[in-house]
């Protein structure tokens, strides 16, 4: 048996593994493709548990934009005929040498609150709670668009437009900015170094998720006072992002904004909408009710610090 770095001729077994710990899972060629287009610094830290020529067990770290630059969000994966071996906590150790040999200051993973025995390993090995997130869901089939339609004409009367990217109405350049310094307003970016505009872009115009004409944009003569984008998860679609101008809040924007997206999901018969809030913004989960959003399972963030031995 040994733990040892990740090869691509590993790909079709990593991937078992990986799926293991997916809502979806993921085909080995849209796998391959990923990892053909990842940039120098998005390149995974990986090492892998092999017995007898066969991998029981994997280990990731990957760059995050919602993470310190010198920290890596990870993920364990362990076959279930082996789990209960110490595989997962040798991984974990050997990738805590490895990751502190790469520059590496510290460490993330999430795990979902209703399991205990995941949370507990996590626990054991030195990750202490950071964050709590809620992920909550809109069935498309029984939301009601006609209050969608009092709300635009509420805001309408007071001199607010909403387009999309689509429209061509709004250039990029302007929206960029924007939409940077909204995501350095978010309660879970406190502390953290602002988005460089070609992060920005990547998200907004580069992920193979987006579209234009679902980034939505709010003005009021001609300034830019809101924005939310959507992306595409499967057979659903995903609030990616909602945040107004400090100007414009206390308004209706974030509910309005919203709900254009979502119009937009139900038309082309889209399922779920689904979206992401830390436990602690109370203003995004209050228009998360007004718009009939449920809370489904909450997620919990932990955290440690690499030290050396």
């Amino acid at each position: 048996m040994s733990v040892r770095p990740y090869h691509r001729a590993d790909a079709r077994a990593w991937l078992a593994l990986l799926n293991l710990l997916r809502e979806r899972p993921l085909d080995l060629g849209s796998f391959l493709d990923r990892e053909r287009s990842r940039v120098s610094r998005e390149k995974p830290l990986r090492l892998v548990f092999e017995e007898n020529s066969e991998i029981l067990g994997i280990v990731e770290g990957v760059v995050s934009a919602y993470l310190p630059e010198d920290h890596l969000m990870t993920a364990i994966a362990v076959t279930p005929t082996a789990r209960r071996r110490g595989i997962g906590t040798l991984l974990f150790n050997e990738f805590k040498t490895v990751a502190l040999e790469a520059g590496i200051a510290g460490l993330a993973c999430e795990v979902v609150e209703n399991d205990p025995n995941v949370y507990n390993w996590a626990r054991s090995c030195g990750l202490r709670d950071h964050v709590r997130r809620i992920s909550s869901t809109l069935d498309l089939a029984v939301w009601s668009e006609a209050r969608q339609t009092v709300r635009e004409t509420a805001l309408a009367a007071h001199g607010f437009i909403l387009t999309t990217m689509g429209d061509g109405l709004v250039r990029s350049e302007e929206l960029l900015p924007f939409f940077r310094d909204r995501v350095s307003e978010a309660p879970d970016m406190a502390n953290m170094p602002r988005w460089d505009l070609e992060l920005c872009r990547s998200i907004l115009f580069k992920n193979p998720h987006a579209r234009d004409d679902w980034i939505v944009v709010a003005q009021l003569n001609g300034r830019i006072a809101g924005l939310a984008v959507m992306h595409s998860l499967g057979t659903d679609a995903y609030l990616y992002f909602v945040g107004s101008a400090p100007w414009a809040r206390g308004r209706g924007l974030g509910v309005a904004l919203i709900g254009y997206l979502a119009g937009q999901a139900k038309a082309e018969r889209i399922p779920i909408l689904r979206i992401d809030n830390i436990e602690s913004n109370s203003p995004a989960l209050r228009i998360n009710d007004q718009i009939g959003f449920v809370g489904q399972t909450v997620r919990v963030e932990l955290r440690r610090t690499l030290t050396t031995p």
